[in-house]
């Protein structure tokens, strides 16, 4: 089974919002703002990571990503600003190595003898 990432992309002035369910988190931003950026011509978009959510399947991602953007702004930018208060950028890097180090753990954890 496959780890699925719903990850929520926002512009500057927080005016556009990008939500997206991929099954690699680094392809899928990269290919995202490539494609923004070619939309808007010569002018350079600026689209910062703001919330990203792991599922088991991509099912789950899709429903998810369905489910926010039916979301009206007003409830979206609560989410957003409940989960991130300083509408930081997320680093696609660090939360993947994060991730990393904290499924080793766990791994680590299951196999420890009792």
């Amino acid at each position: 089974m496959n780890i699925c990432y719903v990850y929520i992309l926002s512009s500057r002035d927080h005016r556009d919002f990008s939500i997206r369910a991929t099954t690699d988190l680094k392809h899928g931003i990269r290919y995202h703002r490539r494609r923004v950026n070619r939309r808007a011509g010569r002018r350079k978009v600026y689209q910062k990571l703001v919330h990203v959510e792991e599922f088991p399947g991509l099912t789950a991602a899709v429903e998810r990503e369905r489910e926010i953007r039916e979301w009206p702004r007003a409830q979206l930018m609560h989410f957003v600003s409940r989960n991130n208060p300083g509408w930081a950028a997320i680093s696609i890097r660090a939360y993947l190595a994060s991730r990393a180090r904290s499924a080793d753990l766990r791994f680590l954890l299951r196999r420890a003898p009792s």
